[in-house]
């Protein structure tokens, strides 16, 4: 499989989680302005951009948005006194100047990556929907509860999507992570008092249900 052959909610998935890895955190002011350099060589790299052969509009709004960027990191270092450092000079206010100018960088070099079956993190299209796929769980079991009500409970379907069903004492089937139960099986008894466990119906399309 490849990544132009995966569901476009995971491509939005996959791209906001690069956004939020290079400029919702730390790493903005641990990695650039190299980051960001490398993020635009990457984006003309796979678009294919010479000036003997011309730019694209789209290339063009690359080295646009290039000279935004650049011109609002060195706007905030002109409102600071530039002092020396141990590490060398403090350009900065912040830390993070130019931050959100690099987003449109970001965004373009990720998406004529993608196109070229290619992700900033070497990840590959099974890895990716395999992300997508925890972090979809992971906000449906938020609300996953445990309850003395329910036990005990016994498996009766393993599914590939990660989920356990299990039938409770009063007849009615519910859905528990793969990884809270110890060695799961077809007819395993679960004590939901202890393992947080969900209506079937909360899951919706995952199941089929």
């Amino acid at each position: 499989m490849e990544l132009k052959d995966l569901p476009s909610e995971v491509k939005d998935f996959a791209r906001g989680q690069y956004l939020g890895n290079e400029i919702g955190s730390d790493e903005y002011r641990d990695s650039q302005p190299m980051s960001g350099l490398n993020a635009a060589e990457a984006f003309f790299s796979n678009t294919g951009a010479t000036m003997t052969g011309g730019l694209t509009p789209t290339q063009l709004e690359m080295v646009a948005a290039i000279r935004d960027w650049c011109s609002a990191i060195i706007a905030d270092a002109e409102n600071v006194v530039i002092e020396p450092t141990q590490h060398g000079y403090n350009l900065a206010s912040n830390m993070y100047p130019g931050v959100d100018a690099l987003e449109p960088i970001l965004v373009k070099s990720f998406d004529a990556m993608w196109d070229a079956n290619l992700h900033p993190y070497g990840k590959t299209a099974d890895e990716l929907l395999d992300d997508f796929n925890d972090e979809k769980m992971r906000v449906i079991f938020e609300n996953a509860t445990t309850a003395k009500e329910y036990a005990p409970a016994t498996i009766i379907s393993i599914r590939e999507e990660g989920i356990i069903l299990a039938r409770d004492g009063f007849n009615e089937v519910r859905a528990i992570r793969w990884f809270m139960v110890t060695n799961p099986e077809i007819g395993k008894v679960i004590d939901l008092a202890n393992v947080p466990s969900l209506p079937t119906n909360q899951l919706g399309s995952i199941i089929g249900a």
